[in-house]
């Protein structure tokens, strides 16, 4: 039987985004390890992530998303998912950009 293998599906996504946006101040949401900020390399990346466990790995690491500073552009890759209220989540994604949400699901 061949080992487990673990794919990292969100790099592909994060390289993509990075493609088509550039110069930005961009705030990943849900951004776990916090992997977004080396590979999104033509923006300034802050990375946000509400689980405790991963408070080493990212740029804000609090319960609820920020209501400030103001991004240009605010992603979510493979988040919306995980969240029980989605439309409040998006309202919120949408008060924190000034011009973009970019999400993936």
């Amino acid at each position: 039987m061949e080992p487990e293998r673990h794919i990292d599906l969100q790099a592909d996504l994060h390289f993509f985004f990075d493609t088509l946006v550039s110069g930005k101040t961009v705030l990943d949401v849900g951004a776990g390890l916090g992997k977004s900020k080396a590979r999104i390399r033509h923006n300034r990346v802050t990375t946000y992530e509400p689980s405790p466990y991963c408070r080493e790995y990212v740029d804000i690491c609090v319960p609820d998303l920020p209501v400030a500073p103001l991004y240009q552009v605010v992603t979510a890759f493979e988040v919306l998912e995980h969240v029980e209220d989605d439309v409040g989540f998006l309202t919120s994604l949408d008060r924190l950009a000034t011009h973009a949400v970019f999400l993936t699901t």
